[in-house]
């Protein structure tokens, strides 16, 4: 239950932050618009919307709070790899000065890349581009991830999902790749709970 959520936002001391929204509810944003509006201003979110939703369900996610769309890479899990319709839904969520996340592997940092550095809104990619710390930071999806942070000023990172990236606990494998993507953008790192 949401109370659950705002235990875990008073035991960690976080005042404010983003509700992404699950896979599992697709693209029925409701239960993140209203984990927004029972807040009391202290959450925003990000939508999972494709491009079917018009400029009034848009306006309408505004509104509710959302700041933002996601996609999942991950075609065998539902996701999509048509940047044709992503470059659509881009286009759309310009006006409302959203930004645009991207949970995607290794493979997708590598094969989209350049990509990446045309996106004209803000760009996060998920997860640490969900590399395995067992490959080393010089593994060719992590420099691409380093140099898209270096030197495209629209580009994030986030920093979490380790238990997904790491060897395992106390995830002692991560501290290269977190400090390397801090000395390459501090001012442009976003951590996540990634709960629940």
């Amino acid at each position: 239950p949401l109370s659950h959520y705002h235990q875990l936002m008073e035991h960690l001391g976080i005042d404010r932050g983003v509700v992404i929204q699950p896979m599992a509810h697709g693209h029925d944003n409701a239960v993140t618009l209203d984990a927004i509006a029972r807040s009391d201003g202290r959450l925003m979110g990000v939508a999972k919307v494709d491009d079917s939703f018009g400029t009034k369900e848009l306006e309408k996610l505004h509104e509710g709070g959302i700041r933002g769309v996601r996609f999942n890479m991950f075609v065998e899990h539902g996701g999509t790899g048509n940047k044709a319709m992503i470059e659509r839904v881009i286009d759309r969520i310009k006006e409302f000065g959203w930004s645009i996340t991207f949970h995607a592997r290794p493979k997708h940092i590598v094969e989209n890349g350049d990509w990446f550095r045309t996106v004209p809104i803000p760009t996060i990619l998920d997860h640490y581009g969900r590399i395995k710390f067992s490959d080393g930071v010089d593994q060719p999806a992590f420099r691409i991830l380093v140099d898209l942070l270096k030197n495209h000023e629209h580009i994030y990172a986030k920093l979490s999902c380790i238990e997904r990236c790491s060897a395992g606990s106390p995830y002692d494998d991560s501290l290269p790749f977190a400090h390397a993507m801090v000395e390459a953008a501090p001012d442009r790192l976003l951590w996540g709970t990634d709960w629940p």
